[in-house]
């Protein structure tokens, strides 16, 4: 199913993914119209019998469920992050892709809304023409993405994403940066300035800012954050330096010296210590991340029609306001 090509660093692994759609594909997108009352082609939302439809989903074929088991092994195991070169997506239409992607989410927990208004649970990656004042989060700009883990401002992060090229950047930008926390970790561990700043990163709650997309109102003045260390049992590590610094702007009484030095040598770390690995993602290409471990980034880009599909998993169901919920 999954037959490994080669480690690029410790805990970031590049496979072969062999082409099971062509015999599988039919029986999955029949299943999902079923339970969908009107085509989604664009990003589907959860469905109000999300426990049922993910059992139906990953029952259709016994290869499926065989590629379950193949990534669950892989990403408790061994690897915070994976690479796929090809997943031979390419070929369906866009419909069909993103049912077949939906369904590969599946297989590693319960697809989340992106945004508490619309729902969408496949995201659209790709520069976006925002107004003054937005705090934009990265899947909307084409500036460097700094390392980072997935929604490190919401109290419960998903523990696994998925990022699908769509096209990638021409440009020969849009590079994927990948580093393992747990070597972070080991990095700070090693001297005794790194060791102080572990115990207050693992113990300060610090000041999360939520994107302006991401809020309740999804408007300029809402300001939102969230409290919590950095390190961690679950998540073993969320962090994201900007909305570190926004949430800072809007907690000044949390903007103390003791949680800025751990910062400082937490960024010390991962800017000369850390093992990041740049990697190319071509199109048709596919990347799963363990996103309580890896942190991910990526290098900036011009090709402003660069376009990744990127579905964040949850280990459970979603609690969705009911009029995110796709009927039966």
């Amino acid at each position: 199913m999954l037959f490994h090509k080669e480690d690029l660093a410790p805990g970031i692994g590049r496979f072969v993914f062999s082409d099971i759609w062509n015999k599988i594909a039919l029986k999955i997108t029949e299943t999902i119209d079923e339970f969908y009352d009107k085509p989604v082609a664009k990003g589907f939302y959860p469905h109000f019998n999300e426990i049922t439809f993910r059992q139906a989903v990953l029952s259709v074929s016994a290869e499926l469920k065989a590629l379950q088991e193949n990534l669950k092994q892989l990403l408790s195991d061994r690897y915070c992050a994976i690479f796929l070169d090809r997943t031979h997506l390419c070929s369906f239409s866009e419909i069909d892709r993103n049912k077949l992607l939906y369904a590969l989410s599946l297989a590693l927990g319960y697809p989340t809304p992106t945004d508490p208004r619309i729902g969408k649970l496949l995201w659209d990656v790709k520069p976006r023409y925002l107004p003054v004042g937005h705090f934009a989060t990265y899947s909307e700009h084409s500036d460097r993405a700094d390392l980072h883990t997935d929604t490190q401002y919401y109290l419960r992060p998903e523990k696994y994403f998925l990022l699908y090229v769509v096209r990638a950047a021409r440009c020969g930008g849009g590079k994927s940066l990948i580093c393992n926390s747990r070597e972070v970790k080991n990095r700070l561990l090693e001297t005794e300035q790194g060791r102080e700043a572990y115990e207050t990163l693992s113990s300060f709650k610090f000041p999360f800012r939520i994107p302006t997309t991401f809020t309740q109102a999804g408007t300029i003045g809402s300001v939102k954050t969230t409290l919590a260390p950095i390190f961690s049992d679950e998540p073993f590590i969320r962090f994201r330096y900007d909305t570190l610094e926004k949430g800072f702007q809007s907690r000044r009484d949390l903007d103390v010296p003791e949680a800025r030095n751990a910062l400082k040598v937490l960024l010390d770390v991962l800017e000369n210590k850390a093992n990041v690995v740049e990697y190319y993602m071509s199109d048709d290409a596919l990347a799963i991340c363990n996103n309580h471990v890896a942190l991910h980034g990526r290098t900036s880009f011009q090709d402003r029609d660069r376009h990744l599909i990127r579905v964040r998993m949850s280990s459970q169901p979603v609690v969705s306001k009911p009029a995110l919920l796709a009927s039966a």
